[in-house]
């Protein structure tokens, strides 16, 4: 005898409900306050807030949006602010918050967006504050943009002073343009930030990385570093006057039996641990100069004094060292020129030009 049997299943299929409470939409925990063209599409327990009409999230779970015309695309726990405010997004990531007008987040973790139509692409602990009108932080970690127009990357920058829009475009120079337009933050740590390299709204850049002394690292050929760069420069006349030049405050002649010797006041206000300090007289001699070119007529002698005779002192010219002279003159040197005879050399005025690089401290 031939026995059959068969066996039943019993399928359950748990579909999400949706209820409507004193004017809530609930939907698997998801929340709509009733706002007007405003939708959740998935998810677990985000929230669309009374005042976010025209606003949508997409997925994620304890996301909220309370202002208009927002969007979250999922992640966890963002937050898109403000109900004055409309427009701006989060696309994904966790702990994001934005309370600004038509600014977006891409991604990340814990980043703030608080100026308007800014932008953070992505990274964590990253921050554009209200200051940061049309600013910018692609990605990094835990940098911060304080100033119109703004871009920061890198990680642990030193926040800037803030620069608004009308003293942007004005244009011009000095403050506030001397602040960054763009900054490579490599700070330490959020605590120790730092800079390794700014371009100003003006247009200079700043290269912060210090070669060090003798015995230190190798050097990259082509580097620009802070202690490779000329921070002054200068054409003096015999007077004490500037022709032209660079980083300098003051020029300072001496006078009486000090006329030859000139005060030198740097511009920077940031002490320098050594210095080298370049000068040279100024000489206008064009002797022999006709046989290159026959309309040149050399003069028969110097254009700024007669030739010294042979065994004399002669002319010459010598600098101290940058730092040796007492708060306020902390970044000032002293240049002698001199023009003697067979047996003294003495002070006289003289034309010179000088180039002073130094190492920042």
């Amino acid at each position: 005898m031939c026995r059959t049997s068969h066996r039943e299943f019993i399928f359950f299929v748990f579909l999400p409900t949706a209820t409507y409470r004193q004017g809530v939409y609930q939907l698997n925990d998801n929340v709509e306050v009733d706002p007007s063209f405003g939708a959740i599409g998935g998810g677990w327990s985000n929230y669309l807030g009374w005042d976010a009409w025209g606003s949508a999230i997409a997925g994620g779970v304890f996301d909220t949006i309370t202002t208009q015309i927002g969007f979250i695309g999922g992640g966890r726990d963002n937050h898109v602010d403000n109900f004055n405010d409309f427009g701006s997004g989060i696309g994904t990531g966790q702990s994001n918050y934005t309370n600004a007008n038509l600014g977006f987040i891409g991604g990340g973790e814990s980043d703030t967006l608080l100026g308007d139509f800014s932008g953070i692409g992505s990274g964590r602990n990253n921050t554009v504050t209200t200051n940061g009108l049309a600013s910018v932080i692609p990605g990094g970690d835990t940098l911060i943009s304080n100033s119109y127009a703004q871009t920061v990357v890198g990680y642990n920058n030193i926040k800037s002073n803030a620069v608004t829009k009308a003293q942007a475009v004005a244009g011009g120079t000095g403050s506030p343009m001397e602040n960054p337009l763009f900054i490579i933050g490599n700070g330490t740590t959020a605590a120790n930030p730092a800079n390794a390299f700014e371009v100003s709204y003006d247009g200079h850049s700043i290269v912060t990385d210090v070669l060090g002394p003798v015995g230190g690292r190798s050097y990259t050929v082509g580097g620009t570093y802070a202690d490779n760069t000329v921070v002054a420069w200068g054409d003096i006349s015999s007077s004490g006057g500037i022709n032209a030049s660079f980083g300098i405050a003051s020029v300072t002649p001496g006078t009486g039996l000090d006329q030859g010797s000139y005060l030198i006041q740097l511009k920077s206000t940031q002490n320098f641990a050594s210095a080298t300090i370049t000068v040279t007289l100024e000489q206008d001699d064009t002797t022999g100069l006709s046989s290159i070119n026959q309309s040149l007529t050399p003069p028969a002698v110097l254009a700024s004094g007669v030739i010294p005779e042979a065994g004399s002192c002669g002319l010459y010219v010598d600098a101290s060292q940058i730092g040796i002279l007492a708060p306020p003159y902390q970044n000032a040197f002293i240049v002698h020129t001199r023009a003697g005879n067979a047996t003294s050399c003495l002070l006289a005025p003289h034309a010179f030009f000088f180039k002073v690089c130094a190492r920042p401290n």
